[in-house]
């Protein structure tokens, strides 16, 4: 479709406004589909990471939270649920939402119960006796990793609505 010369073929020039609110509409559903196909990628990479640094853990006698495992269970299913969603299927997304947010729950659960707190004072306290760095280090990094999932499972959350609300029709008024 060519609009340097003149009205395009197959229309009688009235019905501009309207192609051109469907093409702006159409264009953000293209570009957000990228984009949450970028975040659930990132979201893929990070339950990898999570899951494999829970079971490293538990090889080194840290026993894993029931709440780490059921965030790792709830986005892993999150994640492929995103995946199979973005080939078409809003009802996925929904799920891949509602997914997302649970697996959120289950990782704000520590914190706010104050667990890795907790666990960090405790092993400061262990540092301060012994000099042993390494469990400091480790509840460090685990919450720092936590932290930064929940960022970019809630970034994701937030993208996913904005490509649904640009997917679906519009809802007509009578």
């Amino acid at each position: 479709m060519d609009m340097g010369r003149g009205r395009p073929q197959g229309t009688d020039g009235y019905d501009f406004a309207y192609r051109m609110t469907v093409d702006d509409r159409y264009k953000r559903a293209a570009e957000g589909r990228v984009t949450l196909r970028k975040f659930v990628s990132a979201q893929a990479v990070l339950q990898i990471l999570k899951a494999t640094w829970t079971c490293l853990g538990a090889l080194y006698g840290v026993p894993p939270n029931v709440e780490a495992v059921s965030s790792c269970a709830f986005g892993g299913i999150a994640v492929l649920l995103g995946t199979l969603g973005l080939k078409g299927s809003s009802k996925l997304l929904r799920f891949y939402i509602f997914f997302t947010i649970v697996s959120v729950g289950c990782a704000l659960m520590p914190f706010a119960s104050g667990n890795y707190v907790g666990k960090w004072r405790d092993n400061w306290e262990y540092l301060q006796v012994t000099g042993d760095y390494q469990r400091v280090l480790y509840y460090t990094l685990e919450g720092v990793q936590e932290l930064a999932g929940i960022l970019l499972q809630l970034v994701s959350v937030l993208i996913a609505i904005s490509f649904l609300k640009n997917v679906t029709p519009p809802k007509k008024r009578d």
